[in-house]
């Protein structure tokens, strides 16, 4: 008898090791093939959202670069078109137009003020000719804005026309 039951118990045992076994591959494998899975593919979904997000910041960075390139040779052709130096090219009205047309509202506002302070700080008998310079930079911020929102370089283009040595009524009134 004693054989049969360890004949027996040695049956049960194995058998129990082997479903223990069995199962445990059983339930590893589904485990990793769900549980892994999902977290491989919520990992992944992470690194892309991070990816999406620095190619926007990338590109908003070299928007913003564009723009501040945009608004500083906006300034620089203003600066040269109201104090013209020796030797440097003249601006040309398509050039201060387009120009103003990729600055900023901003920097228009700020070359509007500029160019505002030029035109009164000329407005003498001595110094008519270099109040007109302003006029380029008040038509090309007037055509840079085709909405017409902005009124006031029009009103100083007015004043320009109006101030000038040789006034012009018909313009001024425009």
């Amino acid at each position: 008898m004693k054989d049969s039951e360890t004949a027996r118990a040695r049956v049960v045992g194995f058998s129990l090791i082997t479903l223990f076994l069995v199962w445990g591959f059983l339930v590893t494998y589904l485990a990793s093939r769900t549980l892994v899975r999902k977290f491989f593919a919520r990992l992944l979904d992470e690194e892309a959202v991070r990816r999406i997000s620095l190619k926007a910041s990338r590109e908003a960075q070299e928007q913003e670069e564009q723009r501040s390139r945009a608004d500083a040779g906006a300034f620089v052709l203003t600066d040269r078109a109201l104090k013209p130096g020796a030797g440097s090219p003249a601006v040309t009205q398509a050039e201060l137009t387009e120009a103003m047309k990729k600055a900023s509202e901003r920097t228009r506002a700020q070359i509007f003020n500029t160019a505002s302070s030029f035109r009164s700080a000329n407005n003498l008998p001595g110094a008519k000719e270099k109040m007109a310079r302003a006029a380029m930079v008040f038509q090309a911020l007037i055509e840079a804005d085709p909405e017409a929102n902005y009124h006031r370089p029009r009103a100083e283009l007015g004043y320009i026309f109006k101030d000038s040595t040789q006034p012009d009524w018909g313009k001024a009134e425009e």
